[in-house]
């Protein structure tokens, strides 16, 4: 069996893990486009070509021939790339989990406040809760 430039496109969309819409986004195609253009009932533009240079460092040679030619500075150029998108894209998580507890202890410190404040406690240990309550905002700023 032979396999054409459109399996080949397809395996290096499986490969990366995305969907068709995923992949035809950065091709500025439509899953459908990409659809066709892996089950060949159309071919590749010159400028889907050199977006899958561009996007994903897929080698035309691999693309048009399945023989891959590889050097060890695209390799290491290539890593590097998938290497910077994944630190990325984790520091997007912890970014965004950070974010989530600063709003639940901002959410929690308001309850107690309203809570103490209802119990109608002494003044001293209210002076106190608020002395608590901008340590914390001092550590959650200083993390």
């Amino acid at each position: 069996m032979t396999y054409g430039i459109g399996s080949r496109i397809n395996g290096l969309r499986n490969e990366l893990g995305l969907s068709r819409t995923e992949f035809g986004n950065k091709l500025d195609l439509t899953g459908e486009q990409v659809r066709r253009i892996e089950v060949e009932e159309r071919k590749p533009t010159e400028e889907t070509y050199i977006g899958l240079n561009r996007e994903f460092g897929a080698s035309l040679d691999v693309i048009f021939t399945g023989k891959a030619w590889i050097s060890v500075e695209n390799m290491n150029m290539n890593l590097h790339t998938i290497t910077a998108k994944k630190a990325i894209n984790d520091l997007n998580q912890v970014a965004k989990a950070v974010r989530q507890l600063d709003e639940k202890a901002k959410v929690g410190i308001d309850f107690l406040e309203k809570e103490l404040r209802e119990l109608a406690i002494d003044p001293q240990v209210e002076k106190n809760i608020l002395s608590v309550r901008e340590d914390s905002q001092l550590k959650l700023v200083n993390q």
